[in-house]
């Protein structure tokens, strides 16, 4: 099985205006309220059938003990609650320290995280649901994907609160062929 295979998130805006700032206030203020709005809201735009792990993207833990939270998670935590699913918020590892990701280029971005992840949860036996902030080149929630697959995730979906570049509608929706844009 190809570990290489490309993660399209399913979205709920577009990252400009107050969704940019929405994500800001959760990552860098103590504002982590925000997600019990925020989390509900991208559970609402999943596929009603769909049935998942939540696994939240993880922060090295120098930059979670320093931040005091990791937002994915947080977000994470409150989408399972909506959808009456289990998060394992315990077992993608970011091993190494990456760099931040803002202003970095695509391939630098791409190389910042490559291999910067692993998988300590045991056996995966579900679909797993990626979930991070914000979606702007795919790199992070890619190289996570990567290491679920190495580690036997047959199925790997993702979910975002907001994307970078999709299109010229506020409200992208999913972002996978043959679904709404």
């Amino acid at each position: 099985m190809s570990t290489s295979l490309p993660v399209n998130p399913y979205g709920l805006l577009r990252h400009d205006g107050i969704a940019r700032k929405a994500v800001h206030e959760l990552k860098y203020t103590p504002h982590t309220d925000i997600a019990t709005v925020l989390g509900p809201m991208i559970a609402s735009r999943l596929p009603a059938l769909m049935d998942a792990v939540v696994v939240p993207v993880p922060l090295h833990w120098t930059r979670k003990r320093q931040r005091g939270f990791n937002q994915s998670e947080l977000l994470g935590r409150r989408l399972a609650k909506a959808r009456g699913w289990t998060v394992r918020g315990d077992g993608l590892i970011r091993h190494r320290r990456t760099k931040d990701q803002v202003g970095l280029d695509w391939d630098q971005r791409r190389s910042n995280v490559a291999g910067a992840f692993r998988w300590d949860g045991g056996r995966i036996e579900k679909p797993i649901l990626l979930v991070d902030d914000v979606y702007t080149t795919g790199s992070t929630l890619n190289a996570c994907a990567a290491a679920l697959r190495a580690s036997g995730a047959t199925v790997v979906h993702a979910a975002v609160f907001a994307c970078a570049a999709f299109g010229d509608s506020t409200e992208v929706g999913p972002t996978r062929d043959g679904d709404e844009a």
